[in-house]
């Protein structure tokens, strides 16, 4: 059987995307994690499937693989949480057929996208249309950060704690970024961060009414030179493969695909 991860896309180069898969999950921790050999099982209370699902970081890593699969499928249980599986180019071809075999559904289509060129640190401020904004750079723990992130990503009360708790899983270089016109009103914000020389940004959202005037340009801009002052030589983000938006201005700046990847749900 071949990897349904790996046609969704162009081939993927394996090594490329284990180094890749590593840095996501060290970036953005979940709330609690098992490893198992190289699979590894992430929880958070339900809050996104990819911090509550098992995935393995190497396609050759497939003994036992059923009774390993049911002790995590357990597990997952025991903590509220459907069992889900994260399908990469990284996951053993013995796997996948454990899982259609046990009526394991497909649920979204993503893609991971990097970039090796940084690019050079830029300014605080730009101008666009006559309007002068400035991007400010937050930690993550900053409570107006912490606000206008949930306000612009419309994070539910239910979800907001538990948001709050991952926020402070982060690496201690993680960092926020906020856009504010000349009046001060909060219309963007980004974050992310870096492990080893891998860089990952998580958000990058501008409020409707902002959109098309190149404020989510200029954040990823100057998260790109963010991370090439922590050493980082490669930036990896997600973004849903029908988001067409988002991968025009992705590749614009210099962003290509690396790898697809989807879920496999057990929703009974």
């Amino acid at each position: 059987m071949t990897n349904d991860a790996a046609r969704d896309g162009p081939d993927a180069d394996v090594c490329a995307a284990g180094r890749v898969e590593a840095a996501l999950l060290a970036n953005r921790p979940a709330l609690e994690e098992v490893v198992d050999g190289c699979w590894v099982w992430r929880f958070a209370r339900g809050y996104t499937r990819r911090a509550n699902s098992l995935q393995s970081l190497d396609a050759g890593d497939d003994g036992d693989v059923e009774a390993r699969l049911a002790r995590h499928w357990t597990r997952s249980r025991r903590a509220g949480i459907a069992p889900c599986f994260r399908v990469t180019p990284l996951t053993p071809p013995a796997v996948l057929r454990v899982l259609e075999r046990n009526g394991f559904q497909r649920q979204g289509h993503s893609l991971v996208m990097v970039c090796s060129d940084p690019g050079e640190v830029v300014s605080g401020t730009f101008a666009e249309g006559g309007t002068r904004w400035r991007v400010l750079t937050c930690p993550v723990s900053d409570p107006d950060w912490q606000k206008a992130i949930m306000g612009l990503e419309d994070i539910g009360a239910a979800d907001r704690k538990v948001f709050g708790e991952l926020l402070g899983q982060l690496p201690s270089c993680a960092t926020g970024l906020l856009a504010a016109g000349e009046d001060g009103q909060v219309v963007g914000a980004a974050y992310g961060s870096c492990s080893g020389k891998v860089a990952s940004i998580f958000s990058v959202i501008v409020a409707r009414p902002f959109r098309g005037q190149g404020i989510g340009t200029f954040l990823m801009r100057r998260f790109m030179g963010w991370s090439g002052r922590q050493g980082a030589d490669c930036l990896a983000l997600q973004v849903v493969a029908d988001n067409g938006a988002a991968i025009s201005l992705y590749s614009k700046l210099g962003f290509a695909v690396s790898h697809a990847y989807h879920y496999r749900m057990l929703n009974r």
